[in-house]
This record gives C-alpha cells, structure tokens and sequence, in this order.
C-alpha cells in the first residue's frame, strides 16, 4: 500500500480534509499519528459496511473500532479506559477520532468532511454521522498512545475531556476549548 504525503497548515479537520480530497478509495479511514491499525484491518473495515442490516435499518455507512488499548501501565485503569470506550461506542453510538473512523467517501463528500475547528472536530463528525445511520462497529481494540494519560494524569484527563464536551454543548467558543485542551496537556 503505497502513501502519498500532503502538505497542509497546522489544524485537524483541515489536515484531514485535505488527505480524504486527495484520496480515491471508496472508504477513508482516519488514523490518530499515535494510534496503529491491526493486521488485516482492510477486510474487517469491508466487512462491517458490508454486513447485512435489517430491512427497516439504513446501510452502514461510516463506522470505528470498538474501542482503544491504550498503553497504560496501570492495568485497572487501562482495563476502565477500555470497557468505558466500548460502552460509548455500543451504547449512544459515540466513538471518538482515536477509534479509526472510516466513512464511505460518497457520504464525507456528502458532509463536506471535518469542520476546520480548533478542536472537536471529530465529536462533530460523529455527531453528524449519526443522522446517517448507527456505526459499523469493528470488535476490536485500536491500539494507542497513553501518553496523555500517563503523563498529565488519567483522572485529569478524563474529566477535562467530559468537562471540554459538556462545554461544548453548553455553548463555549472552541477556541476556549482548545485552551483548556492545551493547559492540561501542559499541567503535567
């Protein structure tokens, strides 16, 4: 599998804007630089838009793993980390950018693809993805970085990415958002 490398100004939903225009696949999938796809990734991604719905169901036209393995040490919180993704996911429908999201490239052109935010990008993907239909959902893990969490703490970090999103539904600009994000990146 061949990669072509694209240039871009700083900012997610830009960046990954640009390599959905760029691609030519009849399904993108967006990869966190610090995340890593499993083996044969490609027939699982094709099999679950390809599985049968019910009748009075839509196709499945977008869709994630599971949930995250992220490598943290503490293996209680590593396993909380895990079990709490895969409820979101199953549950409300609601996975996040670091799930490896694949769409059909005829609904993201559909969409317009991310919005080109500070941050939210992804949730406000998904959010829009939803009216489209449920996820199809890969039962696996994706594996990534626990960094974050490692490094500024994984209560910090869970209750500033909960707090960040209330925020965002209360109405917060997004650039106030994204300097929450950044200092508690920082407080570590």
């Amino acid at each position: 599998m061949g990669a072509k490398v694209l240039l871009s100004r700083p900012g997610r939903g830009l960046q990954m804007n640009l390599g959905w225009r760029h691609s030519n696949g009849d399904c993108v999938l967006f990869l966190h630089a610090d995340s890593t796809l499993p083996s044969g990734y490609q027939g699982m991604v094709k099999a679950a838009l390809s599985k049968q719905q019910p009748a009075q169901m839509p196709s499945l036209l977008w869709g994630c793993f599971e949930t995250i393995d992220a490598d943290i040490p503490d293996g209680l919180r590593r396993c909380i980390l895990k079990q709490a993704v895969k409820a979101r996911t199953r549950w409300r429908h609601m996975p996040y950018g670091d799930q490896a999201l694949f769409v059909k490239a005829s609904l993201i052109r559909e969409l317009g693809g991310f919005k080109e935010v500070p941050i939210m990008e992804d949730y406000d993907l998904v959010k829009r993805l939803r009216k489209h239909g449920p996820p199809a959902i890969i039962p696996h893990a994706l594996h990534t970085s626990g960094r974050r969490w490692q490094t500024v703490g994984f209560c910090r970090t869970t209750l500033t990415n909960q707090a960040i999103i209330l925020a965002y539904h209360c109405g917060v600009p997004l650039q106030t958002l994204a300097g929450w994000y950044r200092k508690g990146q920082s407080a570590a």
